[in-house]
């Protein structure tokens, strides 16, 4: 009985100090703005992305004879940086690889982009186009690339294409793709 109350009080103690942390409060936080978006959260869609960084590709296989490869990327800007008027520079590089595994074509094209905040009609609070369910990551704005397949045209046949994040401003850790 003894070894019980004393693991209960022990239990009570770590819960006050956890509940007491930096930690638990921050994520408590964050609940709560994700509790205030719930209307907002049952009006919007779902829609699924590949999360593109530094030091790995993703890579998609391409169909015969494409004309043209149309990617949209949105960078994620941590919530304390997207203020207004900020812009944000992010690469996305691409390599096109043939039948052989060996790139024939290879190219980094350079975004800049914001946060733009909107205010529906009704409502005070601004929002963006876009939202993760995670209050201190922010979408930014979406960059389009619009690759041609002239560009990396020859004798072999291109298989697939391998994108990855390229040189990200500091702050920004991942492009939703």
């Amino acid at each position: 009985m003894k070894r019980l109350i004393f693991l209960f009080i022990l239990v009570t103690i770590a819960g006050y100090h956890f509940y007491r942390s930096n930690e638990f409060q921050a994520m408590l936080r964050g609940l709560s703005q994700v509790q205030i978006d719930q209307a907002r959260i049952a009006a919007s869609r779902t829609s699924l992305g590949y999360v593109l960084r530094e030091k790995q590709w993703v890579e998609f296989s391409l169909p015969k004879n494409i004309d043209r490869l149309k990617f949209v990327t949105q960078a994620t800007v941590p919530a304390a940086l997207a203020v207004e008027g900020a812009t944000f520079t992010y690469g996305v590089e691409y390599q096109i690889i043939g039948d052989n595994d060996a790139p024939l074509y290879h190219n980094i094209y350079h975004h800049t982009t914001r946060v733009s905040r909107f205010i529906d009609e009704g409502s005070e609070k601004p929002y963006t186009a876009s939202m993760y369910l995670d209050p201190e990551l922010i979408p930014a704005d979406g960059r389009v690339l619009v690759l041609n397949s002239r560009s990396w045209a020859g004798d072999t046949e291109a298989k697939s294409i391998r994108i990855r994040l390229r040189g990200p401003q500091q702050g920004l850790s991942d492009a939703l793709l």
